[in-house]
């Protein structure tokens, strides 16, 4: 049979070169909305162009499942399902894939892919690692972060992390997690607003105030239509058309990426406002603060410290942008509010929604 590989991204190429690395031949990529007529010497399709030889084709999807379970996700359709629906038999998901061709995940690590690096002493400091552990509270999360270095150590998809299930940034299986007093939540990269409706579907208190911070363009346009779409519905959210760091300030900045919209170092790329936390919501008294601001959450707990000694506000605390935030977040946060228990879950392929929680 021909083998296809369902889309001609970064993913798209990685799984190419691992499978390819085994001596399968890659006879196409297939993709709905790429340009490109070729990729690596392979011919770039639609999947109309093979409708009508469905039983010729293996088609193994390398577009990333987004296997959230949350309620803004819940009407995405996965790439295999809509595949199957078209008539395609011989289907493989991204993680299937993943199974069958181990390979594959080391090129993730050899192109540095997020937080992946190809020399593992760069994504571990196991002496940081056993201060962490002893920071857990519970036996799951602890269970996490030793399958988290067995896999930085072998990069081997026996310690592959399968997503928990559960509803990132708001798990049900974290006790005291969640503030007993009116929600006053923070949304630190609130991207289109997903985290905000998810917490419209699944908070069951009240909910007293909602701020969001999000500096892209092309996100904020979106972000303001889901707001103003809850509104309607008497629900409350305002914004910060800025980025969250550790001081008021105006940095460069890479937008136009959808989710991985970033700030960027040497003067390149947008000059975008900077707000601390301790400066603009300090003291409205939040109890509840997410973050997932591509790498720079470090920065944004040092410019919310006072808020955080003062307060103790639970944290959903993003950890898989930067090897070192693995470490470096959880310690910085027990060493200025020793109060915090810590869970870890991680809730979507490839490391992706990592989350430190942290609560009193």
């Amino acid at each position: 049979m021909k083998i296809a590989i369902f889309g001609a991204g970064t993913n798209g190429l990685l799984f190419s070169k691992g499978m390819s690395g085994t001596g399968r031949v890659i006879n196409a990529f297939l993709d709905q909305s790429s340009k490109l007529s070729e990729l690596n010497g392979i011919p770039v399709l639609r999947v109309g162009d093979i409708l009508k030889e469905q039983d010729e084709w293996q088609i193994f999807c390398a577009i990333f499942p987004h296997s959230l379970n949350k309620p803004s996700n819940n009407t995405h359709i996965k790439p295999e399902i809509k595949l199957k629906q078209l008539g395609f038999t011989h289907i493989y998901s991204f993680y299937e894939t993943l199974q069958l061709y181990p390979e594959i995940i080391k090129g993730y690590f050899n192109e540095n892919y997020l937080w992946m690096r190809p020399n593992s002493d760069v994504m571990i400091d196991y002496g940081k690692i056993e201060q962490v552990r002893s920071l857990l509270n519970d036996k799951s999360s602890k269970q996490l972060l030793g399958r988290w270095i067995s896999w930085r150590e072998t990069q081997s998809m026996k310690y592959y992390i399968e997503p928990d299930n559960a509803c990132e940034y708001f798990p049900d299986d974290i006790e005291g997690l969640f503030p007993t007093d009116p929600l006053r939540f923070v949304d630190c990269g609130a991207y289109t607003g997903d985290t905000i409706v998810d917490l419209y579907s699944v908070w069951k208190g009240e909910i007293e105030s909602v701020v969001c911070f999000e500096p892209d363009r092309k996100n904020l346009e979106l972000l303001n239509d889901t707001l103003t779409r809850i509104q309607t519905e008497g629900k409350i959210g305002y914004v910060y058309p800025t980025g969250v760091g550790k001081a008021c300030s105006v940095i460069s900045f890479s937008g136009g990426q959808g989710s991985s919209s970033t700030m960027v170092m040497g003067g390149e790329g947008e000059l975008i406002p900077v707000v601390s936390l301790d400066q603009t919501v300090g003291l409205s008294h939040p109890n509840y603060i997410k973050m997932d601001i591509e790498g720079a959450e470090l920065e944004a707990l040092q410019g919310a410290k006072e808020l955080i000694v003062r307060e103790a506000p639970s944290l959903a605390i993003c950890l898989y942008h930067k090897s070192s935030d693995l470490w470096e977040i959880p310690l910085y946060l027990h060493s200025i509010q020793s109060s915090y228990k810590m869970d870890v879950r991680t809730h979507d392929h490839l490391g992706l929604s990592t989350v430190l929680y942290c609560y009193r």
